[in-house]
């Protein structure tokens, strides 16, 4: 079974114990999703998740080394330090996703009908912001030392592709390129 792997984030330059294809790294023309920084992560850093309110950009992907889906979905899930529930997937097999109802459907669809790839997994962390009007901008400027570093090197490290409203504002308004 082929499975390709979606990414967006520091999976792409920090895969840390993905198991993907190494070779040939990760490939441009993934599904274009709406993708925004729209998480706190633990480390206070602002992370890029599938959000409705995001901009609309081609992911990128790389194949999978595992051949069976749960094994490649278990290794995500151990990348991301997540459960289960945190991991999307669609298999061409079965015609199943997860979730169910999982608001990008056709995305995916319309993508992986043009790839010779039989399953497709991804990371499926809900936004956390807790304020929609709290300024994510006046957030990083407020972040501490480490903290501000860490956040800074996502943002910078993120894949150019990943064109986020939030993104070019972080570039004009922090500098951080």
């Amino acid at each position: 079974m082929k499975i390709a792997i979606l990414g967006w984030g520091s999976l792409i330059w920090n895969p840390e114990i993905l198991k993907f294809d190494k070779q040939n790294g990760w490939n441009e023309e993934g599904p274009i999703l709406p993708i925004e920084f729209s998480r706190i992560s633990r480390n206070g850093r602002i992370t890029l998740v599938i959000s409705k309110n995001g901009s609309m950009v081609q992911t990128l992907y790389s194949n999978s080394s595992e051949s069976k889906l749960d094994n490649a979905i278990a290794n995500l899930r151990k990348r991301e330090g997540t459960n289960l529930k945190n991991i999307g997937y669609y298999s061409k097999d079965s015609d199943e996703f997860f979730p169910k109802d999982f608001e990008f459907k056709q995305n995916i669809l319309d993508w992986i009908c043009k790839k010779e790839i039989d399953a497709v997994i991804w990371t499926d962390l809900n936004e956390n912001w807790k304020d929609i009007t709290e300024d994510r901008i006046e957030y990083l400027r407020s972040l501490k030392d480490e903290t501000k570093e860490l956040a800074k090197e996502y943002i910078i490290k993120t894949p150019e592709q990943i064109k986020t409203v939030l993104r070019e504002r972080i570039k004009k308004e922090l500098n951080w390129k």
